[in-house]
C-alpha cells in the first residue's frame, strides 16, 4: 500500500462553506417588509374576529336560549353571519398580498440565481451536467413555498397562539392546563422527525437531479444511442434511476404519514380528555355548557396553529436543503470581470507570454508557450487530437486562465479586461457552435454590432454561402429554429454560426474546426473569402489543404509550439497523421 500525504500550497486559501440556516431564509423574507406587515395586519384582524365569533355560541347557549329570547338569538345569528362574511373577505385580503409576496420572492431568488449562473466561468459548465444546474432552478420553488408559509406560520400563528392562550385561560383555567399537555407532545413530535426529513429530502433531490440529468443526456444523444443499438441499456438505466427516485419519494412520504398519524392521535386524545373533564366540571357546577362548547371551539383554533408549526417543519427542511443546493452554486466564484474598461475597436495583437495551462488536478497540457500574433495575420494551428489546440484557443478568449504566464490583447492582460468587451473583439467559433431558440434573423443579430443593417446581414450570409438555402426556407430569415437548429443540417448551422460571428464586427476570429461539416469545395470557397478579410484569423484545422493557404503555421505537440514553414508543415502533417 502506497500512502499519500497532502499539504496546502503557497496560494491556498480556505473556503468556508455557507450552511443554509433558518435565519438565512428569514432574511430573504424580511426584504419584502411592506407586503409582509400588510399580511400581518390583516391576519391579526382575522384572528380577533375569529375569537369574538367563538363567544357567540356561548352567549346563545348560556344566555338567550334559557331565557327564550328568540329575537336576540336571531340578531346575534345575523351578526355572526356578517362576521363570517367579513372573515371570508379578510381571508382573501390576506391571500392576495401573500401571492404578491410569493411572486417577488420568486423573482428575486430565481433572477439572482440566473444572474450568478450566467456570470460563472466556462470551466463550471464543463464540469457540471445541465440537469444538475436546472434542477437547482426548480429547487428554488420549494424555498418560495416555505418562505410564503413562514410569513403566515411563524409570526402570525405565533400571535394567534398567544391570543388563544389568553382566551382559553380566561374561559377555563382547569381545561386550559389540561390542553397545555398537548404542547410539549407536539414539540417532541416536531424534533423527533427533524433530522429524518432533512436527510430523506436531500436523498430525494439528489435522486431527482440524477434522473433528470440522465434523461437529458440520453434524449440529446438519441442518435448516438440508436446508432450503437443501446436504447435498451439506456432505458434500463433510466428506469433504475426512476425507481430509485420513487423509492426516495416513498420513504419521505411514509415519514410524513407517520408524523401525521401521530399528530391526529394526539389531537383526538386531547379532545376526548377535554370533553371528559369538561363534563365533570359542568356536573359540579364549575362550568356551563356554553363555556365548554366555546372552549372546544377555541381549542380547534389553538391546535390549528400548532399543526401549522408542525407542517412548516417539513417545508423548512425542504427549503434548507434546496437553499443549500443553491449555495453550492453560489460558492463558485464568478468569472473575473477585470476593470470593465471599454476596449477600442482597434486591431490589437494577441500574445502568449510563457503560458502554461492544466485542467484541475491534471498534469500541464500546455507548457511555457510564447506566441505573437500581429494584427491581421492569418495563422494556422495544427496538432494531433487531444494535444491542446482547443484549450489554447479558449485561453486566447479568456475562457480559462493560465497557470503561469500572461495572455495579452492589445498589450493588456486578459485578466484585467472585462470578458464580454474582450469577446466582442476576439470571437471564438467552435465546431459545434449552435443556434438559439427564435428566428434565424434573431440568431444572426443576437450579438451583431449596433450599426448592423439588413445589407450587412445578407453580405455575411453571402460570404459563407448561406443565401441560397436561407431563401429556400418557408419564411426565410423569419423561420423559427430550435437550439439544435431544427430542419437544418450541421453544415448549414456551421455557416450560420460563422455569419453570426462575422456580424459582430470582431477584429479577430478564432475558428476551431468551424467549417469542418462543410463539403470540401464549399469549405475552400468560404475559406478563401475569409482570408480576404482584414481581420486577424486564427484557424484550428485538420486539413492541410486549408492550412497551406495561411501565411503562418505553428504545430502544437507535447504541450509546446513549433514554428514551421509551409513545406515543413506538410512534412510534419504526413509524419503525424494530420
Amino acid at each position: 500500500m502506497l500512502p499519500f500525504f497532502f499539504e496546502p500550497g503557497v496560494d491556498y486559501q480556505p473556503c468556508q462553506r455557507r450552511e443554509a440556516t433558518f435565519w438565512s431564509l428569514l432574511a430573504l423574507l424580511f426584504q419584502m417588509k411592506g407586503l409582509f406587515f400588510l399580511i400581518v395586519l390583516v391576519s391579526l384582524g382575522l384572528t380577533l374576529l375569529t375569537i369574538l365569533s367563538s363567544y357567540g355560541l356561548q352567549w346563545i347557549v348560556d344566555g338567550y336560549l334559557p331565557q327564550g329570547r328568540m329575537e336576540a338569538i336571531s340578531q346575534l345569528s345575523l351578526w355572526l353571519l356578517v362576521a363570517a362574511l367579513l372573515q371570508a373577505l379578510l381571508q382573501f385580503c390576506k391571500q392576495y398580498p401573500l401571492l404578491l409576496l410569493s411572486r417577488r420572492l420568486s423573482l428575486k431568488l430565481l433572477e439572482d440565481y440566473l444572474s450568478h449562473v450566467f456570470g460563472l466561468p466556462l470551466s463550471f459548465f464543463a464540469t457540471r451536467r445541465s440537469g444538475e444546474i436546472l434542477s437547482r432552478f426548480t429547487d428554488a420553488n420549494q424555498i418560495i413555498e416555505a418562505l410564503a408559509s413562514l410569513s403566515l406560520t411563524l409570526l402570525l400563528d405565533g400571535l394567534t397562539l398567544v391570543s388563544l392562550i389568553l382566551a382559553l385561560a380566561w374561559q377555563s383555567p382547569q381545561l386550559f392546563l389540561l390542553a397545555l399537555v398537548l404542547v410539549p407532545l407536539y414539540i417532541l413530535l416536531f424534533f423527533a422527525f427533524q433530522k429524518k426529513f432533512k436527510s430523506y429530502h436531500q436523498d430525494q433531490l439528489e435522486a431527482g437531479s440524477q434522473l433528470s440529468s440522465s434523461l437529458m443526456d440520453h434524449i440529446k444523444g438519441m442518435e448516438t444511442l440508436k446508432a450503437l443499438g443501446l436504447e435498451d441499456g439506456a432505458l434500463a438505466q433510466n428506469k433504475g434511476y426512476l425507481e430509485s427516485f420513487w423509492d426516495k419519494v416513498c420513504t419521505y412520504s411514509c415519514a410524513e404519514q407517520l408524523q401525521s398519524a401521530l399528530k391526529s392521535a394526539l389531537q383526538l386524545g386531547t379532545t376526548v380528555a377535554i370533553f371528559w373533564w369538561g363534563s365533570r366540571l359542568i356536573l359540579t357546577g364549575h362550568l356551563s355548557l356554553g363555556q365548554l362548547l366555546t372552549f372546544t371551539s377555541l381549542l380547534a383554533y389553538f391546535t390549528g396553529p400548532l399543526e401549522n408549526l408542525l407542517q412548516i417543519q417539513v417545508q423548512v427542511q425542504k427549503a434548507q436543503v434546496a437553499y443549500q443546493r443553491l449555495q453550492e452554486v453560489y460558492q463558485v466564484p464568478l468569472e473575473e470581470q477585470g476593470d470593465r474598461q471599454s476596449l477600442t475597436r482597434a486591431r490589437g495583437a494577441l500574445r502568449l507570454d510563457q503560458v502554461s495551462f492544466a485542467y484541475d488536478y491534471g498534469s500541464p497540457l500546455l507548457k511555457d508557450l510564447t506566441l505573437d500574433i500581429p494584427p491581421g495575420q492569418k495563422l494556422g494551428i495544427l496538432g494531433l487530437l487531444g494535444c491542446g489546440k482547443t484549450s489554447l484557443a479558449k485561453l486566447l478568449v479568456g475562457f480559462y486562465q493560465p497557470l503561469e504566464g500572461q495572455v495579452l490583447w492589445a498589450g493588456q492582460d486578459l485578466s484585467c479586461l472585462h470578458p464580454q468587451e474582450l469577446r466582442r473583439q476576439v470571437q471564438y467559433v467552435a465546431q459545434d457552435a449552435g443556434l438559439f431558440q427564435g428566428t434565424l434573423r434573431e440568431n444572426l443579430l443576437w450579438a451583431a454590432a449596433a450599426e448592423t443593417v439588413e445589407a450587412d446581414l445578407w453580405a455575411a450570409l453571402e460570404l459563407v454561402e448561406a443565401v441560397d438555402f436561407v431563401q429556400l426556407l418557408p419564411l426565410g430569415l423569419d423561420t423559427l429554429v430550435g437550439t439544435d437548429g431544427t430542419a437544418l443540417s450541421t453544415g448549414q448551422i456551421q455557416r450560420l454560426a460563422l455569419a453570426r460571428s462575422l456580424l459582430t464586427g470582431a477584429s479577430c476570429l478564432i475558428l476551431d474546426e468551424a467549417t469542418s461539416h462543410l463539403d470540401p469545395e464549399t469549405e475552400e470557397r468560404v475559406f478563401d473569402r475569409l482570408l480576404a478579410l482584414d481581420q486577424t484569423l486564427i484557424v484550428i484545422t485538420h486539413r492541410l489543404e486549408l492550412a497551406q493557404k495561411l501565411e503562418r503555421i505553428v504545430v502544437l505537440a507535447d504541450g509546446c509550439l513549433k514554428e514551421t514553414g509551409e513545406k515543413e508543415a506538410i512534412y510534419l502533417g504526413q509524419e503525424s497523421g494530420f
